[in-house]
């Protein structure tokens, strides 16, 4: 499991109690910087080709004979692409909510462009400006739905807060987005290879951070049609129906799993 941005392993947990209780083996990465652990010296930000690293240390101790399945979330999915784009291997992977490969900028500007005001804002003051880690009537509109409770939105944000320092590089992302190894003519990944690795691609109806363009672009890349989560925010794996997801999750990655038991 990779989170994203503000988050760290914490955040799979839901995920991982569910499928232990279903004899799946399981590890939630917590990337650099965050769950405040240390940066390499002289480091401040992280770079996308940070975590890839991170990734990779954590897969040659845990599958270092097999290609792991991943299940990645918001920006841990650009790092997932990073991933692949430098020739690692993958069994499978699911997309949730993630970052599509042309990077946030696109998305906010279809807010604006939209008139949705209110969202580009939020999208700038809760992230950008890290407002989400005091903020939880922001956190909620960003993370959550209306019906989550109190309790869970203030302790996601303490959270947050602890997660706050390990944003990623953004002027390194921008200009190492996995859109420049877009085929022109298809959309799709140039090095992308769908017959050693399966890709499932899930979006979430009430998502205020990756849109459904979003979502339809990273679909396009991988040569896959997305699903959908009806009346899910961006924290699939926190909400109140989060084990609505994880059983959908688990039913995709059955016949995969299978195969690797055998």
């Amino acid at each position: 499991f990779v989170h994203g941005s503000f988050h760290s392993a914490w955040c799979w947990d839901n995920f991982s109690s569910f499928f232990a209780e279903k004899g799946i083996q399981s590890h939630a990465i917590s990337l650099r910087g965050t769950s405040k652990s240390p940066l390499a010296d002289g480091m401040k930000t992280p770079k996308l080709q940070d975590h890839v690293g991170d990734m990779l240390e954590l897969v040659q101790q845990l599958s270092p004979d097999r290609p792991p399945t991943f299940v990645v979330h918001s920006i841990g999915g650009l790092v997932m692409m990073k991933y692949l784009e430098a020739g690692l291997k993958a069994k499978a992977i699911a997309f949730f909510c993630s970052v599509p490969p042309s990077g946030n900028s696109p998305m906010t500007k279809r807010y604006i462009q939209r008139l949705q005001i209110r969202e580009s804002w939020n999208i700038v003051y809760g992230l950008a400006m890290k407002k989400v880690t005091s903020d939880p009537k922001l956190a909620r509109a960003l993370f959550f739905t209306p019906e989550d409770d109190d309790e869970l939105v203030r302790t996601t944000m303490r959270h947050f807060n602890d997660d706050r320092d390990s944003i990623i590089d953004l002027v390194d992302a921008s200009s190492n987005l996995p859109d420049k190894f877009t085929d022109k003519g298809t959309g799709r990944a140039s090095w992308f290879n769908s017959e050693t690795t399966e890709v499932f691609v899930f979006g979430a109806e009430n998502d205020y951070i990756v849109d459904r363009e979003g979502v339809e672009e990273l679909g396009k890349f991988f040569n896959t049609s997305p699903e959908i989560l009806k009346a899910f925010p961006h924290d699939i794996m926190l909400t109140r129906r989060w084990k609505e997801v994880a059983e959908t999750l688990c039913s995709r990655l059955a016949p995969i799993l299978s195969e690797v038991e055998t």
